[in-house]
């Protein structure tokens, strides 16, 4: 590594250790004690990310967990499971409608209380800011339409795919950051 490659991957560490938050931590109750479950409950909730806020991933979500349950989360990708999971780590705000944990809106709960009490383990594959077909492709380098295309097939990503303007062209952004949690993952597929 150059020095000013060096200089540069420094330069980036500080900018994310330095960086702020986008959701403020405006909450200051601690409702939940650490040892216990926590209920959960969507009423009306819509939500947008904010780099697309014209797609609605959940549109009137309205559900409840009780303490203690195990819940499923089923669907096809794209669907907004992974969604769900970060509005509940409160990683994004709702656009309209509440979202409770413990009958408290998760807004007003102190986010180190929070993250204390809930556990995450990311599904986030690694994504070059590449498009579709680049990602599919990584692995083995180059492979023809037809394998490519049988790795999207096999992999239940081909309909999502297709209904983008550009296709396998279409790029993912940094990180995957233009597809949802269940897209990033079909797209770490692999021609065989």
């Amino acid at each position: 590594m150059s020095t000013f490659t060096a200089i540069g991957a420094s330069a980036r560490v500080f900018e994310l250790v330095d960086r702020v938050p986008e959701l403020p931590p405006s909450g200051h109750l601690t409702p939940f004690t650490g040892k216990d479950s926590i209920s959960v409950e969507f009423e009306d909730v819509w939500f947008a990310f904010p780099t697309r806020p014209d797609a609605w991933v959940l549109r009137g979500i309205s559900f409840s967990i009780p303490a203690e349950a195990t819940v499923a989360l089923v669907g096809q990708s794209g669907a907004g499971k992974s969604t769900v999971a970060a509005l509940i780590e409160r990683f994004y705000e709702v656009n309209r409608g509440r979202l409770l944990l413990e009958g408290v809106p998760i807004a007003d709960i102190d986010s180190a209380h929070l993250h204390r009490a809930l556990g995450y383990v990311s599904q986030e594959p690694l994504l070059l800011a590449r498009s579709i077909r680049d990602n599919i492709c990584f692995s083995v380098g180059e492979a023809s339409d037809a394998e490519v295309a049988s790795a999207a097939s096999a992999s239940n990503s081909s309909e999502f795919i297709d209904r983008y303007e550009k296709g396998m062209e279409t790029l993912v952004g940094e990180r995957g950051v233009l597809l949802s949690g269940g897209q990033k993952q079909v797209c770490r597929c692999r021609v065989e």
